[in-house]
């Protein structure tokens, strides 16, 4: 009777790992498809602005988001990876040599050249308009430009990167709503960007009157550090 309930127990024992195995091994896969998914949208999301079926197939996922707050490490150069900065203080680093030269064309339309202002202290600032950081930084760079900009010999240029917004009416439409007065330069192979090489949006250079490159800004500009920056 003893060995037969003790062959009992061992059996709902094996039973019990073998169901608990399974149920682990599906809940798993089940997850990792999870994250699959979330991976496929957030490399889309990474190379053009949201739709409306992407942004409900995020907050279904619940990764709303994700697309800015996660770091990624991409080859240098690589333009299909910019992606916005979320934190709190940019990052500054220092530059050296010679800014690239480049010639665009201004929202109104005015053919524009780095080279053209030499002699004076230049701020280029790449931004795009899906990018929440580059809207909340916009009426600091206004505010310095219209206040102190032309007192201080600095030219601010605002580089938007056209090749990954929808069309340049929503670049107008943002530049109206926010009352942008300086100029905006529409790089609209995403060549500047390129030679810049930029991965992270906002991204700003600081050049001196020689056109030698100062410092490069990760993140959002205040007003306060353009001031510090360029008196």
């Amino acid at each position: 009777m003893g060995k037969k309930i003790l062959s009992i127990s061992l059996l709902l024992v094996i039973c019990f790992a073998l169901i608990y195995s399974i149920y682990s091994h599906i809940n798993e896969r089940q997850i990792t498809e999870s994250e699959y998914m979330d991976e496929e949208l957030f490399m889309k999301l990474l190379q053009e602005p949201p739709n409306e079926q992407d942004q409900e197939q995020i907050e279904n996922q619940q990764v709303e988001l994700r697309y800015i707050d996660e770091e990624i490490y991409v080859e240098e150069g690589d333009h299909d990876h910019i992606h916005s900065h979320e934190e709190s203080e940019p990052d500054v680093i220092a530059a050296k040599g010679k800014a690239i030269n480049f010639n665009l064309t201004t929202l109104d339309g005015e053919k524009v050249k780095l080279s053209d202002y030499l002699g004076k202290k230049v701020l280029i600032n790449f931004w795009a308009t899906w990018c929440p950081p580059c809207k909340d930084e916009m009426p600091h760079i206004e505010e310095y430009y219209e206040k102190y900009a032309e007192k201080h010999n600095v030219v601010i240029l605002g580089i938007n990167t056209t090749d990954l917004e929808s069309n340049v009416k929503t670049v107008q439409k943002f530049v109206q709503d926010h009352e942008v007065t300086f100029p905006i330069l529409l790089d609209e192979e995403g060549e500047v960007s390129t030679k810049y090489e930029i991965l992270t949006l906002p991204t700003s250079f600081i050049i001196d009157e020689n056109g030698n490159l100062v410092e490069q800004i990760i993140g959002p500009v205040t007003d306060e550090m353009l001031v510090e920056k360029f008196g």
